[in-house]
């Protein structure tokens, strides 16, 4: 889906992928090591809704200094089939 003559075409579009907050894969999650506690969050992670995620994505295309985006696909939500 992503790569040249592909549905986003790397070769017209430079692409920006964020890890979601919260998932397995992400920045951090429930596997992280809090540091206050020097132990894994676990199930004292905070919760969080997409809306965080949204906005994860938001601050780092901010950051970047891109004030528009041709595309955003969200964060998959799903599980594994």
């Amino acid at each position: 889906m992503i790569g040249p003559a592909l549905a986003i075409d790397t070769t017209r579009y430079f692409v920006v992928c964020v890890n979601s907050l919260g998932s397995c894969f992400g920045s951090t999650g429930p596997a992280s090591i809090d540091t206050h506690t020097g132990q894994r969050y676990r199930l004292s992670f905070p919760e969080i809704a997409v809306e965080d995620i949204a906005r994860g994505g938001y601050e780092t295309l901010r950051a970047l200094g891109i004030e528009q985006a041709a595309v955003v696909a969200g964060a998959s939500l799903g599980a594994w089939s």
